[in-house]
């Protein structure tokens, strides 16, 4: 028999805290991916990982089981203990070796990535949205390291032209709705992102655990994808923000804080209230419809659907000696 749906938003909902989780569903059935590596799946209700060292030495009273008639042996998994579970998947997927890469077809676009320092295609949001509220946590101490991040000499928010265009347009819709713009973070260099791999492999340095990852071992951090070591913000696009009162420049209460990594930060978290609820909709609205697309794991995270450099990661330093001349008050081309 099939699997059911019912079932699969159960394993879904276990393991909601694995952000690199993927499926694919084949005859009835749901195959699990993590970091694009089969680990497991879902067969006639039962939820089995794939036989590896980790896997046997954490579950090491699980049945064996075939998911289907002629395949190898799985271990039947127990969902329910979800601890569990998120600690042995990453750990299977490191035993599994990477996925073979596809052929190229002669349409397939070559994508590389490159390393850029030119800034040239950059605005400061200070000049551009002078009447949002800016709070540039990485250049001061009040962010989950604990000090000022690499690659952050000045608090001053940047981002590229088109994004920045898109940016004003929804905060001039949000501005008729009664609120303001409130900006956290913008363009990232690729330094600051180094230097959050440190900080996460640093066991000793927690003092801001209790603030920012209470409910999380700093060793998770990396492999549950809440710090990884490519960051969609220094390709100069996306920007981390909130709503904020548009007299008072007060914050609005959207039920969770910036860059607290947990469920609450998750845009679709049920214990919050509905005025929270509400709050978190009209911000991811007002973004959409101005060409932003959002994180479902981050509430106050969106890029720009048609992102100006989709392959070049910047790592120039985040000052007005950077932008030089390119600073400018009309409107981004």
């Amino acid at each position: 028999m099939a699997s059911s749906k019912e079932y699969l938003e159960y394993v879904q909902e276990q393991l909601r805290d694995l952000r690199e989780i993927t499926w694919r569903q084949m005859m009835g059935e749901y195959v699990l991916y993590y970091q694009g590596k089969v680990v497991g799946g879902i067969y006639d209700d039962r939820f089995l990982l794939k036989v590896t060292p980790s896997a046997v030495k954490l579950l090491p009273h699980a049945a064996y089981a075939l998911p289907y008639e002629g395949a190898k042996k799985m271990l039947a998994a127990d969902i329910d203990d979800k601890e569990l579970m998120e600690k042995a998947i990453p750990l299977i997927a490191e035993d599994l070796p990477a996925p073979k890469k596809k052929k190229h077809i002669k349409k397939t676009v070559d994508r590389r990535i490159s390393i850029s320092n030119d800034a040239s295609g950059f605005v400061s949001l200070n000049e551009y949205i002078p009447e949002a509220v800016y709070d540039i946590r990485y250049f001061s101490a009040n962010n989950f390291v604990g000090e000022r991040i690499d690659g952050y000499e000045e608090a001053l928010p940047l981002l590229t032209k088109e994004a920045a265009a898109a940016l004003k347009a929804a905060g001039e819709e949000l501005l008729e709705k009664g609120y303001r713009l409130k900006i956290f973070d913008a363009y990232r260099p690729a330094r600051a992102t180094a230097h959050f791999i440190r900080w996460a492999k640093d066991p000793e340095d927690i003092k801001m655990k209790e603030i920012y990852y209470p409910g999380l071992k700093k060793s998770e951090l990396i492999p549950k994808s809440y710090i990884a070591e490519k960051s969609a913000h220094s390709r100069g696009s996306t920007v981390d923000l909130t709503l904020a009162d548009k007299d008072t420049g007060e914050e609005i209460d959207m039920g969770g804080s910036f860059d607290f990594f947990g469920d609450v930060s998750h845009y679709d978290y049920s214990e919050i209230t509905e005025k929270q609820k509400e709050m978190r909709k009209l911000l991811r609205e007002v973004m959409v419809c101005h060409g932003f697309k959002p994180l479902k794991e981050e509430w106050w995270h969106f890029t720009l659907e048609k992102e100006s450099y989709p392959d070049t990661y910047f790592d120039f330093p985040v000052s007005e000696r950077s932008i030089d001349d390119q600073i400018v008050s009309k409107e981004p081309r």
